[in-house]
């Protein structure tokens, strides 16, 4: 069913919304950027910016959603393969994905996330949700240690890759972030193989 003209225009204006905030928010930081400068840059009223969004904590959940949809899109736990390189291809999207964001906006990603409170069950857990069930797939079949708590590696593991990132931040020049993301994926799996 095609959209009405009304609604594509609609969509239009919210996606418009929010590519300039995320440029103003790359440039300037999460905290320094305000709903005006969101409407100037987009050239719409307030009253067009609230009816897609309710304030700009929203404008953050909607870039983290948007990053993630980009990193799991197509990306599934397939039972009939071995969980090993299914984990390996995650961590191969996830730092590919990170990468694509730039230095300068991942910063301001960590600072979202850390000004925002998420709810459970929301953007924030999926990547350990993504991990542990790579881990609880390999321990069913036999590839990877079974007394180990998949939630407790799940989580060392999602931490890991976060601390990656912030010395990607620091040194995005001197630093590669897909061949540190690879070793540690490496050292990782030294730990969890059967």
């Amino acid at each position: 069913m095609a959209l009405k003209k009304r609604e594509q225009q609609s969509l239009l204006t919210k996606e418009k919304i929010l590519r300039n905030s995320i440029e103003l928010i790359t440039a300037y930081g999460y905290d320094e950027v305000t709903i005006s400068q969101i409407c100037q840059k987009s050239e719409v009223a307030k009253g067009s910016f609230y009816t897609h969004f309710s304030s700009k904590s929203e404008i953050a959940i909607e870039i983290l959603k948007d990053i993630n949809v980009r990193l799991f899109h197509g990306l599934e736990v397939d039972v009939t393969q071995p969980a090993e390189p299914q984990l390996r291809e995650y961590t191969r999207l996830y730092f590919h994905t990170v990468m694509e964001c730039g230095p300068a906006m991942s910063r301001e990603i960590f600072k979202i996330i850390h000004t925002i409170q998420f709810s459970s069950g929301d953007v924030s857990d999926l990547h350990n949700s993504f991990i542990e069930r790579y881990i609880r797939l390999g321990q069913e079949q036999g590839a990877f240690r079974k007394e180990l708590n998949p939630e407790k590696i799940g989580h060392y593991w999602s931490d890991g890759n976060l601390g990656l990132v912030r010395y990607w931040i620091a040194d995005s020049e001197g630093y590669d972030l897909m061949q540190e993301g690879l070793d540690y994926f490496e050292f990782m799996m030294n730990a969890i193989r059967s």
